[in-house]
């Protein structure tokens, strides 16, 4: 049985990272390997949840099948919008 569960996360906005910083960041038995999102300004804002948690920085990506593709992953967080 693995030690931790890597995740693929899509989306950090709003509610993707108010869920990533006070959900996933504590888990000690999750690591958030990449997470894909297309606006530069949210991207520095989880890199900063990442390093004031003194976590492991993940990869960053545009594209999903950036996540999708990776044999690495065991799930993927989908935290995109409503719509």
């Amino acid at each position: 049985m693995k030690t931790k569960i890597k995740i693929g996360y899509v989306g950090v906005g709003k509610r993707g990272l108010y869920i990533l910083e006070n959900c996933f960041i504590k888990m000690n038995d999750v690591e958030i390997t990449v997470i894909c999102e297309s606006v530069d300004k949210r991207i520095e804002m989880a890199r900063k949840v990442f390093a004031e948690n003194q976590r492991p920085m993940p990869k960053f990506t545009k594209s999903y099948d950036d996540i999708l593709t990776d044999p690495e992953i065991d799930a993927v967080v989908i935290m995109t919008g409503w719509d």
